[in-house]
């Protein structure tokens, strides 16, 4: 019986959690079967060449340096996906974490040493986490909260778009040279928003912003950062 891509791919999540900036299936659909999996440290023209039509391909490293905003057949990264989609096939991206992960790179290379009793020279840093809560006036609290999620925000595990809501009432007094979404200059605005909170990690806080902001409605959008201890 023939495994979907899904199935490839939760049994290496099992193994090596995803972090959240992680792109993971890079082309292709998690539903598709496939008869044949290729693995490859770099994804290549050579890789791609090789692969059957429908085939898995993972790999440790992409061809891209950035999110794909565009896919150019001009630039090399584009043309190999390009050349990839019209073979069907999908492209998955292992968690960089795989390699720390028991029965990973390390223990095989430990192994092929012929080391023995081995143990990690210094513990994996995870990185700290911020608690994120920035209060939207309600109706736009989906735009927001889908921004930040996909900016980094919200993950906990093998879940995205994390956060807690709840509502109540906010109030602000717009000054001369404001230009309010809502209420008047002058005027006392009381507004019912929501109180949307989410966990960032601290190295995707500077875009989780960026994006937050650029979602959010009001001139200035009230936020509050707390650093957290979770592990």
């Amino acid at each position: 019986m023939l495994a979907t891509v899904a199935a490839v791919l939760g049994i290496i999540e099992e193994w090596a959690a995803p972090e959240a900036d992680h792109p993971g299936l890079l082309t292709g659909c998690p539903a598709d079967v496939s008869a044949h999996v290729l693995v490859g440290l770099d994804l290549t023209p050579g890789l791609v060449e090789a692969a059957p039509s429908g085939a898995l391909l993972v790999s440790r490293h992409s061809p891209l340096t950035c999110a794909p905003y565009t896919l150019r057949t001009d630039e090399p990264a584009g043309r190999l996906l390009a050349s990839a989609v019209q073979k069907g096939l999908a492209i998955y991206l292992t968690p960089p974490n795989l390699r720390l992960s028991p029965g990973g790179p390390a223990d095989a290379l430990a192994g092929a040493l012929g080391l023995e009793e081995t143990a990690p020279l210094s513990p994996h840093a995870t990185g700290c986490h911020f608690k994120l809560v920035v209060f939207v006036p309600c109706g736009h609290e989906d735009a927001v909260r889908s921004a930040m999620a996909t900016a980094g925000a919200g993950w906990i595990g093998h879940y995205s778009h994390c956060t807690f809501q709840s509502q109540g009432q906010g109030t602000f007094l717009p000054r001369v040279g404001a230009d309010p979404f809502l209420g008047q200059v002058g005027t006392l605005a009381k507004v019912d928003e929501w109180r949307l909170e989410t966990i960032v990690p601290a190295d995707r806080w500077d875009a989780v912003r960026a994006a937050m902001v650029a979602a959010h409605p009001y001139e200035e959008v009230a936020h509050d950062l707390y650093r957290l201890e979770n592990p």
